[in-house]
């Protein structure tokens, strides 16, 4: 909470906290272990705050700062298409409990989106830094790479969510 303090989410007024929270809140409620539900927490502190990943070793340890660092994107001095490029890349390859930290954290954001497009309609993506065409694209992409390596029920769940989400938005 400290490290998202003063931080909202794109284009409100929400405090950005609530969004790691929802990512916990979904890996908790489909019966995940502990490890995840914290990585969930803690998932955009490399990204979006000073945080430094030796921070996330000596106070949760290797395998939650692991999870943490593979689901955050490279600098934001490369290209939006760069970073997604370089992740989708990284996620082919990235352990499960990286793909199921991550699928939760985009239900989260289409689960937002959905509840925007609602009260604000197209006008929502004009708040990123790519195209609905290039959102699409890169949820798309993501999808793919869920369907090819999630296998257990908690994952189909997941996955299902997901599924319904990306489908009602694109």
């Amino acid at each position: 909470m400290e490290a998202h303090k003063n931080q909202v989410r794109k284009g409100s007024a929400i405090p950005y906290i609530y969004h790691p929270m929802g990512v916990a809140r979904l890996l908790m409620e489909t019966g995940y272990e502990e490890v995840l539900i914290l990585a969930a927490l803690l998932h955009d502190t490399i990204e979006d705050t000073s945080v430094e990943v030796a921070d996330l070793v000596k106070h949760f340890g290797k395998k939650v700062s692991g999870l943490v660092v593979t689901v955050s994107e490279i600098s934001k001095k490369y290209s939006w298409q760069e970073r997604k490029d370089e992740m989708i890349a990284r996620l082919k390859e990235a352990p499960l409990d990286s793909l199921r930290l991550s699928i939760a954290d985009k239900i989260d954001n289409l689960d937002s989106i959905k509840r925007d497009l609602k009260i604000i309609g197209s006008a929502i993506w004009s708040r990123f830094h790519a195209s609905k065409e290039k959102q699409a694209w890169y949820y798309s992409e993501m999808r793919k790479i869920y369907l090819n390596r999630l296998c257990t029920p908690q994952d189909i769940a997941l996955f299902q969510f997901f599924d319904r989400l990306f489908n009602e938005i694109f």
